[in-house]
């Protein structure tokens, strides 16, 4: 069975574990005790914070997996292998998420200035120049 530390919140609906008296005590309502005193199969949903430590039968699935951490024997996190909890991806430099400028002009306000209807002077001359260059004022 291995052990895993919790790293956000879980709640886990079946399948066995593996928990400390300390865990197991309060939570005897959601389990069915196993031969071996430390392990229980889950009867009711059973909530975990972070930091618990939780002993699975199995891999868990990929969306569980984004919220443990594996653990070696010693109860270390095990080796730099860090492909089931990749860190969280950083945004991109200039996109979303990316600091203000406190320098730059305020938005427009209303939808106005962007897109459609948004003439500047020197757009309004251009047509200008096109409209009198074909002849059609």
């Amino acid at each position: 069975m291995a052990k895993y530390r919790v790293l956000a919140p879980v709640t886990l609906y079946a399948g066995t574990i593996e928990l400390t008296k300390a865990q197991s005590e309060p939570r005897l309502h959601c389990l069915e005790p196993l031969k071996k005193k430390t392990q229980f199969n889950i009867v009711e949903p059973v909530f975990f914070k972070v930091g618990e430590t939780i002993g699975l039968v199995g891999k868990p699935d990929k969306a569980l997996a984004q919220r443990l951490q594996l653990l070696g024997k010693d109860g270390e996190p095990e080796g730099d292998d860090d492909d089931e909890n990749p860190p969280p991806p950083t945004p991109p430099a200039g996109g979303e998420g990316a600091p203000l400028d406190p320098n730059a002009p305020p938005p427009p306000e209303n939808g106005e200035g962007e897109g459609e209807g948004n003439t500047n002077p020197s757009d309004g001359d251009l047509l200008k120049q096109t409209l009198e260059g074909s002849g059609n004022e």
